[in-house]
C-alpha cells in the first residue's frame, strides 16, 4: 500500500447498517458507498458503542467506552485521534454541525481547524413562536401536540434543517482538501441529512422511484411518530423509510463528488478513506422511532447500534470481514495503518489483523448508554441510570439498572432480537457468565471516574 498522506474520515448521523446496498439492502440506495465497500475492505456487522451520538463518538475519535472518566464529555483520561494525528505530522481538520459533537462537548481537541457551525448569526436566530409556546404547555397535551405540529410544518415548508445540509458539507471537505493538497491532512467530516427530520428534495424521491410527500403530510406524520408511534400504520412507516432512504441516496452522491475530485486531483492513491456512522435509526421494529433518549429505557437493539464500516485506500489488498467488531476499534486502527504505532490511551485495538486475514474470530464489546426514569421536572433531574449491552457473538445480554432487569438475544438465530431468553431453563449458564462481564465493566466505569477525581487533586 502506497503512503498514507490524506485521512478522510466520513461518518453519517443515523446511518443503519443494514440500509447499505452492498451490505444486503434490496435498495440501490448507497452506490458510492457500495463501491467503496467493494473496493475497500467491508465490515458486514459493525457495532457502534452508544445508540446516540452523544455516547457513541467518544468511542469512535477516543477508543475509549463512554461512561467512563467524565461521562460523554471528551475532557480528562482520554486522548483524541486527532491529537493522535497531529502528532505523527498531519493537519488536522474537523467539521459537522450536531451539537452533540460541538467545542462544547470537548470535540474540538486536536483539531488545527474546527467548525461545528454552532456559532455566528444562524445560532442567533430567534426561536419560532410555536417553541416558545410549547414550553410553557404540558407535554403530551393536545395544545402542546398542536404547537409542535405547527412547529414542523414551518420549518419543512422552509426546508429549514437544524444542521447544515450534504452540499455544504462536501464543498467545505473539497475546500480543506484543496488547501491543504501538498501537505498530510487528517479530515473528519459528519454528515447529518440521514437525521430527522428527513426532508429530501423532489428529484431524488422522483429519480428513486417513491412518491412524494407534501409538506402538510411530512409534518403531521412526523408529529405522530414521535408522539403516537403505536398509531403509525405500516403504510406510513414504509413513507418514512422512503423519506430516510433519499437522504442515504443524497449523502452517497455527495460522497462520489468527494471521490471524484480525489481522483481528478491525482489523490486517491495517497488517501485512506474511512466511512462509519455513529448509530442507527429504528423505524417501528420496537415499537418506536428513530433513536430517541427521552424515553424510559434507552434501546440497544442491533436497528440502533449496527452501523457501516469500511476502509478504503486507492491501492488496497485487504478483505472484507464478517466477524463482530466495535467502533472502538477505529481509530486504532487508522493510526496502524498510517504508522504502524500503538496509543497505550486507546482501550481499542488495529482491524488490520482481521483485514489481513490473520485473525477471523468475533471481537466482544459493550455498548452503552445513560436515561432518566421520569421526565425533568422544572430544572431537577433525576439520577441517570445505566443501560449496558455486552456482545459475545452470537449472544447479546442486555442490562437496565434502573429496574435492574435483563434481556439475552441469540441475534444469529434471532436477528430481530424478539425472543428474550432471559428465562430459558438452556440459557442460564450463558446468562450467569454475561452479566458478571457486566458487573466488572461497571467496576471499571466507576474505577475510571475515580482516577479522574484522584487527578485533579493531585493524588
Amino acid at each position: 500500500m502506497s503512503e498514507i498522506k490524506k485521512v478522510l474520515l466520513i461518518t453519517i448521523d443515523c446511518l443503519r447498517g443494514d440500509h447499505v446496498h452492498y451490505n444486503g439492502y434490496e435498495r440501490n440506495i448507497t452506490p458510492t458507498i457500495d463501491k467503496l465497500a467493494k473496493e475497500g475492505s467491508n465490515f458486514f456487522m459493525a457495532f457502534s458503542n452508544g445508540p446516540h451520538t452523544h455516547y457513541s463518538f467518544p468511542s469512535i475519535l477516543t477508543s475509549t467506552y463512554p461512561l467512563m472518566f467524565e461521562g460523554p464529555k471528551i475532557g480528562a483520561g482520554r486522548i483524541t485521534l486527532a491529537e493522535v494525528m497531529k502528532m505523527l505530522g498531519f493537519k488536522t481538520v474537523g467539521l459537522n454541525s450536531n451539537p452533540f459533537l460541538s467545542e462544547y462537548f470537548g470535540y474540538g481537541k486536536g483539531f488545527n481547524i474546527f467548525n461545528d457551525f454552532l456559532s455566528g448569526e444562524e445560532t442567533k436566530k430567534k426561536s419560532s413562536l410555536a417553541v416558545k409556546l410549547r414550553k410553557k404547555i404540558p407535554k403530551g397535551s393536545i395544545v402542546y401536540r398542536f404547537l409542535q405540529f405547527a412547529d414542523k410544518y414551518r420549518a419543512i415548508k422552509n426546508h429549514k434543517t437544524p444542521y447544515i445540509t450534504a452540499d455544504e458539507l462536501r464543498e467545505r471537505v473539497i475546500d480543506h482538501l484543496e488547501g491543504y493538497k501538498d501537505e498530510k491532512l487528517f479530515l473528519w467530516g459528519h454528515f447529518m441529512d440521514a437525521h430527522y427530520p428527513y426532508l429530501p428534495d423532489k428529484e431524488v424521491m422522483k429519480k428513486l422511484g417513491f412518491k412524494d410527500v407534501n409538506d402538510f403530510k411530512k409534518a403531521r406524520l412526523f408529529t405522530k411518530m414521535l408522539n403516537a408511534p403505536e398509531k403509525v400504520t405500516p403504510e406510513e412507516t414504509q413513507i418514512l423509510i422512503n423519506l430516510y432512504d433519499a437522504q442515504i441516496y443524497t449523502i452517497d452522491q455527495e460522497i462520489k463528488k468527494i471521490l471524484e475530485y480525489l481522483d481528478e486531483n491525482g489523490l486517491l492513491d495517497e488517501t485512506l478513506i474511512v466511512i462509519t456512522a455513529d448509530h442507527g435509526e429504528e423505524f417501528g421494529e420496537h415499537e418506536d422511532f428513530t433513536h430517541r433518549v427521552d424515553k424510559d429505557k434507552p434501546t440497544l437493539y442491533n436497528v440502533h447500534v449496527h452501523v457501516p464500516l469500511i476502509f478504503y485506500s486507492g491501492s488496497w489488498d485487504c478483505q472484507d470481514v464478517k466477524s463482530n467488531v466495535s467502533l472502538m476499534d477505529l481509530a486504532p486502527t487508522i493510526v496502524d495503518l498510517v504508522s504502524g504505532q500503538k496509543v497505550k490511551k486507546f482501550m481499542g485495538k488495529s482491524l488490520l489483523p482481521l483485514m489481513s486475514g490473520e485473525e477471523e474470530e468475533h471481537r466482544a464489546f459493550y455498548s452503552e448508554h445513560e436515561y432518566q426514569e421520569s421526565e425533568i421536572v422544572g430544572n431537577i433531574m433525576k439520577e441517570r441510570k445505566k443501560a449496558i449491552a455486552y456482545v459475545e457473538y452470537p449472544y447479546k445480554l442486555i442490562y437496565y439498572e434502573g429496574d435492574n432487569s435483563y434481556q439475552l438475544y441469540n441475534f444469529e438465530d434471532d436477528p430481530e432480537e424478539r425472543n428474550n431468553l432471559i428465562s430459558d431453563p438452556n440459557s442460564q449458564e450463558i446468562v450467569s457468565y454475561m452479566k458478571n462481564k457486566i458487573r466488572e465493566h461497571l467496576k471499571e466505569i466507576e474505577l475510571s471516574k475515580v482516577r479522574i477525581k484522584m487527578r485533579k487533586l493531585n493524588l
